[in-house]
């Protein structure tokens, strides 16, 4: 049976967007597993049939030491269990994960850039450093992919720009879709009301 890994900064975002392509995979015949911090939607997650490895990383944090821990941890359950693919969500999972994958071997790694995040906004002195360090973690990290997905056409463009990844390997799609029942205006108004 072939693993597929799923790495994402929130147990959250996994549960909310994720879930069709969780339940896509599962039905295929793929096991999944998923790699993120504990939260309240592991559960349901589990429930779904997938396994969960947890994952100790801070979102916006910048200090080396505790970036090179998130990394070391990635290799080792990627060494672990030897995933067939690796797909990663946000920045520092599709960073950091493209490189501890590499390190394990994994032989197949995509990545979905879900917008550029608080590092690509604004311009304050400390925002344009860390961009420029972003920057050139995104160009090596992404040597390592085999797909990147991008959701609109101006990140793609954008990572196009700074040299980030092989364009050959890089797509546009224009949505990751959505469960439009479970969103509908409908329901959106039915749980304000409970």
């Amino acid at each position: 049976m072939r693993k597929v890994a799923l790495v994402c900064n929130t147990d959250f975002s996994l549960y909310n967007f994720r879930m069709g392509l969780i339940r896509a995979l599962l039905a295929e015949g793929y096991q999944v597993h998923i790699v993120c911090p504990d939260g309240e939607y592991i559960e349901a997650l589990v429930k779904q049939g997938v396994e969960h490895h947890p994952l100790i990383i801070d979102r916006k944090g910048t200090n080396p030491v505790n970036e090179l821990k998130t990394v070391w941890q990635l290799y080792r359950i990627f060494r672990k269990e030897r995933f067939d693919v690796v797909h990663g969500f946000t920045i520092k999972p599709n960073i950091y994960g493209d490189i501890a994958a590499k390190m394990a071997g994994v032989p197949a790694v995509m990545n979905t850039v879900t917008g550029l995040g608080y590092v690509f906004t604004g311009n304050g002195k400390k925002k344009r450093l860390l961009r420029i360090l972003v920057v050139a973690l995104y160009k090596f990290a992404f040597k390592f992919a085999s797909r990147v997905i991008f959701l609109n056409d101006d990140d793609f463009e954008l990572f196009r720009r700074h040299g980030i990844g092989n364009s050959r390997r890089g797509i546009v799609i224009k949505s990751e879709g959505i469960d439009s029942d479970r969103y509908s205006l409908s329901n959106v108004r039915r749980d304000k009301l409970e």
